[in-house]
């Protein structure tokens, strides 16, 4: 099947493995095309669009428990 372009993001999970950050991160309210490679968590951005960055970084800080906040990009 032919490929198609993206932007992916890899994070390396401070502990736990790539795996359980991958089961954490399915687990939760905001779906997010991630998979995992070379212990790293890959994370797909196509399919977050600009309106839903809140969204994603909810969902990357429940995964990760880290109950800090990001300022977003955009102020």
């Amino acid at each position: 099947s032919p490929m198609v372009p993206s932007w992916c993001l890899g994070v390396l999970p401070r502990s736990g493995g790539a795996d359980r950050l991958l089961e954490r991160l399915a687990a939760g309210s905001f779906g997010v095309a991630a998979g995992a490679r070379d212990n790293r968590l890959v994370l797909d951005l196509r399919g977050v669009f600009p309106r839903h960055d809140q969204l994603f970084l909810a969902a990357i800080r429940s995964a990760t428990g880290d109950d800090s906040e990001t300022e977003s990009a955009n102020g």
